[in-house]
């Protein structure tokens, strides 16, 4: 009597190492990644991808690529190693969501033909279909840059603020800039000239 043992795939310890869990990101194709230790037998090790609940790819590879549309996602990876009968690992599981869609930006000014003793005060609308992180106004009077930076959270907000043009000599050209960064990294910027 011979007995042929086999070490099954419940017991190689799978990780994804990436997307991480709760990702968001703007990476298309988006990179999924998983390591596990060596099967002790020599078997080769099949993977498999299911994006939410729905088997998307079989691989032997430990990384591979998932295009996609903007969306929530849910990762699970199981292996197998191809020895009857099959026994598969447990489920690992990450949740994701692909964002490339940047922000909107639309910008406002009190005075659209400003003099030098006016205080100009300028306002910036913002909105993201996920998330927004953070908004800049960077303006440059004369070669003297300001920046203003400003958190954000949801999906809306708006961002304001105000400056003397007290002394500024007369054709100056004042640039003003919004950016705004989302949760997946996304940025949209809106500039504006203003001559005073």
């Amino acid at each position: 009597l011979i007995t042929v043992l086999n070490t099954n795939a419940t017991q190689l310890g799978l990780t994804i190492v990436f997307p991480t869990n709760n990702l968001k990101t703007s990476l298309q194709p988006l990179p999924l990644n998983v390591s596990f230790t060596a099967d002790p037998d020599g078997d080769v090790i099949n993977i498999s991808y299911y994006i939410n609940g729905k088997l998307n790819q079989t691989q032997i590879q430990l990384n591979t690529t998932f295009n996609a549309s903007d969306g929530v996602y849910i990762l699970n990876v199981s292996l197998h190693d191809n020895v009857t009968p099959i026994t598969y690992s447990a489920n690992v599981t990450v949740n994701f969501t692909i964002d490339t869609t940047r922000p909107i930006v639309n910008t406002t000014f009190n005075i659209t033909s400003p003099t030098n003793r006016d205080f100009l005060n300028f306002t910036g609308n913002v909105t993201d279909n996920i998330e927004l992180l953070s908004a800049n106004w960077t303006y440059n009077i004369s070669g003297s840059i300001t920046k203003i930076n400003y958190t954000l959270s949801g999906t809306s907000a708006q961002v304001s603020n105000t400056t003397s043009l007290s002394g500024l000599p007369g054709g100056s050209v004042i640039n003003f800039t919004l950016y705004v960064t989302d949760t997946s990294n996304n940025v949209k910027q809106n500039s504006t000239l203003l001559t005073v």
